[in-house]
């Protein structure tokens, strides 16, 4: 019964982040005017990128037992991320024309401590706690489209009360927690670098999908941001089977043997392709009951490059647990340019040559970076063996 249970807390909090999103989107187009739902979205997925870059990636440390054990001391050494995320913020925002209020500000701090609590209590094991936070951001969040008026600055008031929310349940529910404020057993400087190197990491695959509302502002068809937006919001909450299904297996991974990767690997990439295959289905049923303005071929593209940014993710975790962190890193930076040079290729063309359907194009490049890491995954597996080898 217990398992049964833990297995339910493991489904709500790992699928209702992604699942609340997409509820507020389809809410959002459903109440509100067309300018809340563009702003809301563009703004929502700035929210997102920047706690993917800065929050996530030093809170992602907690899974470290080391690092867990000094939670508290790591979590101040987190505070200037907060910082940070607000500068990227308005750089992501005067690219596309998105004015940042206090109530966004005030979201971009109430999601940091959010996510460092969310992860702490992933990593100790207190799913029911994060379980009932996860609930609790729900009802606050969807509370606000059945009792308030369309207003983007109080809608993020609304998401920032959520976290803080969510924040204070998993903290005064917690009975795992015995942190005392030690120093960090490492230099500032050595911490983060990691803290980069795993930046890197989630620019280079999930801040992709984030940035592309961002991307579609860049190049005028803005328009288009809430229903991409939406989309990509159901396709990765789609795409949570194979990561809950590499969970069960994930922290066995540094001691298989290269045939047992292989297999396992192999087993993830099928599962993602499924996924995404599902994805195509949900996207297609979406639109016969929503009328869309982009591509059609969006609704193909789309899952597709989902589904790239899982493939031989087993070879990725493999290499960074054996001490393959600047292979990783090199991969990423690759992937970071090969999406800027795709994009900076497209806007000289469309200058030259008015193109149609830029969202297409546009994903399109994007799904060929990623289809690219996916074999250099798989390439620099092969060496590290190869290496083993001699």
């Amino acid at each position: 019964m217990q398992l049964n249970k833990d297995n339910l807390f493991s489904l709500v909090i790992t699928g209702a982040p992604g699942g609340t999103r997409v509820l507020m989107l389809l809410l959002a187009g459903y109440f509100f005017d067309p300018e809340f739902k563009e702003a809301a979205s563009n703004l929502l997925f700035i929210l997102l990128s920047v706690n993917l870059i800065c929050s996530q990636s030093i809170s992602s440390l907690l899974y470290n037992n080391k690092y867990k054990q000094q939670a508290l001391s790591l979590l101040i050494f987190s505070i200037p991320f907060i910082i940070l995320s607000v500068l990227f913020a308005f750089c992501l925002s005067y690219f596309s024309n998105e004015e940042l209020s206090l109530g966004f500000l005030l979201s971009v701090v109430s999601m940091h401590f959010y996510t460092y609590a969310r992860f702490f209590a992933i990593s100790t094991r207190s799913l029911q706690n994060a379980f009932f936070s996860e609930i609790a951001v729900f009802l606050i969040v969807i509370s606000y489209f059945l009792t308030a008026e369309g207003n983007v600055d109080s809608f993020f008031y609304c998401i920032s009360l959520a976290y803080f929310t969510a924040a204070l349940i998993m903290v005064n529910r917690n009975k795992n927690g015995k942190n005392e404020v030690a120093n960090i057993s490492e230099s500032k400087l050595g911490l983060l670098k990691k803290v980069i190197n795993l930046a890197l990491s989630n620019v280079s695959s999930s801040m992709v999908l984030y940035l592309i509302p961002f991307y579609f502002a860049l190049f005028s068809v803005g328009d288009k941001v809430h229903e991409i937006a939406l989309l990509i919001s159901i396709i990765s909450t789609i795409l949570l089977i194979p990561r809950v299904y590499a969970n069960k297996e994930i922290s066995k991974v540094s001691g298989y043997k290269e045939n047992e990767l292989i297999v396992f690997n192999s087993k993830y990439n099928k599962i993602s392709f499924l996924s995404g295959a599902l994805g195509v289905v949900v996207c297609v049923a979406f639109s016969i009951f929503k009328d869309f303005s982009i591509s059609p071929f969006c609704f193909l593209i789309l899952p597709i490059l989902v589904v790239f940014t899982q493939i031989n993710f087993v070879y990725s975790m493999y290499l960074s647990s054996h001490g393959s962190e600047k292979i990783i890193r090199n991969v990423h930076l690759f992937v970071i340019m090969a999406v800027a040079m795709g994009l900076i290729a497209l806007q000289a063309i469309n200058s030259v040559i008015v193109l149609s359907n830029l969202e297409t194009y546009i994903l399109l490049i994007i799904s060929f970076s990623l289809f690219l890491r996916g074999k250099m995954f798989k390439k620099c597996f092969i060496n590290v063996f190869k290496k083993k080898a001699l």
